[in-house]
């Protein structure tokens, strides 16, 4: 997976260039504080995106809404044994995209810290102007597995979370 993005007059050009073998079904690019939908990107595809300045959502909004869903998780979770559902979830590319910058979080939301363990959260990296391309490829993996038998039961998807240089444009 490589990108390349190119300031312009009005925002920016992505393109994209998905050199794996599996397509992805979901792609954002955060930059300049929003994110904005690049779409899907098939096995081999190249695809290049206009983007604007006056498009896309801001990156706290779109980290907002699911961390208060992880948080009624979390408190379901806490009584497994006495409840008959809800403590899981179901989304998982926009759960894997909010975990990668859920600094953006406001501490102590409902009561609930959020940790991260170092090189998860990509807040840092976004609030110093860099751009982060997040591409979900489900039932891909970048390896092959490790396990030497047939399970009975396994998932493999990837989140490709790719930093991208952005270069002034013409």
């Amino acid at each position: 997976m490589s990108a390349t993005l190119k300031s312009t007059a009005d925002g920016w050009q992505l393109t994209v260039q998905n050199q794996t073998p599996k397509a992805v079904s979901t792609a954002q690019l955060i930059v300049n504080g929003k994110l904005h939908a690049v779409g899907e990107i098939a096995a081999g595809q190249t695809k290049t995106v206009q983007i604007t300045n006056d498009t896309g959502i801001s990156l706290q909004d779109f980290v907002r809404d699911p961390a208060s869903i992880f948080e009624s998780v979390i408190q379901k979770r806490q009584s497994a044994f006495g409840r008959s559902g809800g403590g899981r979830i179901e989304d998982l590319p926009t759960a894997s995209m909010v975990s990668s910058f859920i600094g953006q979080v406001p501490t102590a939301q409902g009561g609930v810290n959020f940790v991260a363990p170092p090189g998860l959260d990509l807040s840092d990296a976004v609030a110093h102007g860099q751009a982060v391309l997040l591409a979900w490829s489900p039932g891909a993996s970048p390896v092959p597995p490790v396990n030497q038998f047939k399970s009975k039961r396994s998932a493999s998807n990837t989140l490709w979370r790719v930093p991208v240089q952005i270069s002034p444009g013409p």
